[in-house]
């Protein structure tokens, strides 16, 4: 199949080369035709959040204040002791969180889960220590990581909650 220029004649084997051909040498008569127009896409406005999402959020955030204020008295108050590279078992795990441990499962806030049923049997220890002396700590198993941070703050060490991210 050939593509012929309609001005001067000239012929190509791609439609490519006909519209290159037109940009290079017919520039004056490509000016004349008008632009097709482009209709605009109308965005679709945000959805704000009604009086009920509002109040849902409120209510679990009350609900996560609650249970961090019964794990509080069994919460780690100091280092987990965990070294990089090394091997930890379920049973270490367990000592260092409370029973009643809630995490979140691959990012989603909304749906925690108990942290103990989920455990695998052992887990490889990997670490980062950041600037301001917190560390890093993931434990890297068969079907799960676990991780969570550690360090000063306000003159005392805090472990935050764990969270897991399935693979």
């Amino acid at each position: 199949m050939s593509y012929e220029c309609k001005t001067c004649g000239f012929t190509t084997k791609t439609e490519g080369g006909l519209k290159l051909h037109m940009m290079v040498k017919h520039k004056e008569s490509q000016k004349e035709t008008p632009a097709k127009v482009v209709p605009k896409v109308v965005k679709k406005p945000k959805i704000k959040p009604t009086k009920d999402v509002v109040a849902e959020s409120k209510s679990r955030h009350k609900e996560q204040l609650e249970q961090y204020k019964l794990i509080q008295k069994s919460w780690p108050k100091s280092g987990t002791g965990l070294t990089k590279g090394s091997k930890v078992t379920k049973k270490k795990i367990k000592k260092i969180f409370p029973k009643e441990t809630n995490t979140y499962v691959n990012g989603k806030m909304n749906e925690s889960v108990a942290l103990h049923p989920l455990l695998e049997s052992s887990y490889l220890v990997t670490s980062r220590e950041m600037k301001n002396g917190w560390i890093r700590y993931s434990l890297i198993g068969d079907k799960h990581n676990v991780s969570w941070k550690e360090g000063p703050l306000n003159n005392k060490y805090r472990v935050t909650i764990p969270s897991m991210r399935t693979k």
